[in-house]
């Protein structure tokens, strides 16, 4: 199955961002929204970027293409998707930094420009500063796409997932212990090793469901209404684990995250394993689609974008409004607003540059493998004029 497309991915991306937005910014603590969309995010990206990066190994060793040739595909086709809006959004914000000073003296721009936001947040500050901690995500993204192709690209596709299950197992036991030594639980969210773990398992999850001697095992396990129910079913139960564990439970703390991050997986690839279900349609509707398209921009944006109902009610003083409508609509309009930013960001700044992204590494990639043919053309005439002589 490629990964270049499937379906109802961005119908998971818009359920995603949701979530943050809701833990943000409707306030809902009871259940560990943001970590359940970042880690759908991330079991998402590990899905397509190493699922990729595997395929494109298997090409260098039938030599069809080269490492170098790739290694230039890839960094091409990551800065043109993340670096126009991510660094846009950035300039703006750094302009109109005097707008957020109640956020803290420092709002950490070295670090958001150089993606180190998790490390400012977890060993500089210890806590969430304003809005600017959103970026946390995004510089653990960057720093996987900093490392995965060198890991992949240069070593042999039959040792792929060996090196996603020792991240994942060496992730977990690191996740472990950072919470059995007490660590900072805001330390223990950004700069835990788990981090990178998610991402490899939505690579093994990728290449297990491509490779021949585990696709038709995968398919059964993940076919099935069953891996559905149990997948959301743990995805509620340990989501509301925020309300009864503490930091004086470390071992539950640690095995909770962790399958919170099965239980996403598990929906991941059963939606990756029954395309044409009711439910993949569901999320494949139009409008639910397109919001997650558009997801990128609304995440970086949404945390910036203030709520003007309250000063706009202000000005009627003798007007009485219930606090909890004021809340919902303010929710609301503040949803609205992102998705608009958003939307206005994909139209004008986004599509454009990956329309750009498509020429550039279509032109790469043609280019490449015209190159690794030619270089292989004398070997090829030479093992013909054998074959004719014997």
């Amino acid at each position: 199955m490629s990964s270049t497309h499937v379906k109802g991915f961005n119908g998971l991306r818009a359920l995603a961002v949701m979530l943050v937005f809701l833990d943000h910014k409707a306030r809902i603590h009871g259940f560990n929204l943001s970590d359940l969309g970042v880690w759908m995010f991330f079991v998402l990206s590990g899905y397509l970027i190493i699922g990729e990066l595997h395929r494109q190994r298997r090409r260098i060793e039938d030599g069809v293409t080269g490492a170098r040739a790739q290694m230039r595909v890839f960094f091409t086709k990551r800065a043109l998707r993340i670096f126009p809006v991510y660094y846009a959004v950035l300039c703006v914000l750094f302009v109109l930094q005097h707008f957020y000073r109640h956020a803290g003296p420092d709002l950490g721009f070295a670090y958001h420009f150089t993606y180190t936001s998790n490390v400012w947040i977890g060993l500089v500050t210890r806590h969430w500063v304003g809005p600017f901690g959103v970026f946390w995500s995004l510089a653990i993204e960057q720093q996987f796409y900093l490392v995965a192709p060198f890991v992949f690209l240069l070593t042999p596709s039959r040792l792929h997932p060996l090196v996603c299950v020792a991240a994942i197992v060496g992730g977990g036991i690191a996740h472990a212990s950072m919470y059995a030594a007490h660590v900072d639980d805001i330390t223990i969210y950004v700069l835990s090793p788990w981090n990178f773990s998610i991402l490899a398992i939505g690579g093994l999850g990728a290449m297990a469901s491509a490779m021949p001697r585990s696709r038709r095992a995968v398919q059964r396990v993940f076919g099935g209404p069953l891996t559905l129910a149990l997948g959301v079913a743990g995805i509620v139960f340990f989501a509301a684990s925020a309300q009864w564990l503490g930091s004086d439970y470390p071992g539950p703390n640690a095995g909770f995250d962790l399958a919170l991050t099965g239980s996403v997986a598990a929906v991941v690839l059963w939606v990756v394993h029954n395309q044409a279900s009711r439910v993949v349609a569901i999320l494949d509707l139009p409008p639910l689609a397109y919001f997650g398209t558009i997801s990128y921009g609304f995440y970086l944006m949404h945390n910036f974008i203030p709520n003007p109902l309250g000063p706009a009610l202000a000005m009627y003083a003798g007007v009485h409004v219930e606090p909890a409508l004021i809340e919902t609509f303010g929710v609301a309009l503040d949803f609205a607003l992102s998705a608009t930013a958003a939307a206005l960001s994909w139209r004008f700044l986004e599509a454009p540059v990956m329309s750009l992204r498509r020429r550039l590494t279509t032109t790469g990639a043609t280019t490449a493998t015209r190159r690794t043919d030619a270089a292989s053309a004398p070997a090829q005439r030479t093992a013909g004029a054998a074959r004719n002589a014997g």
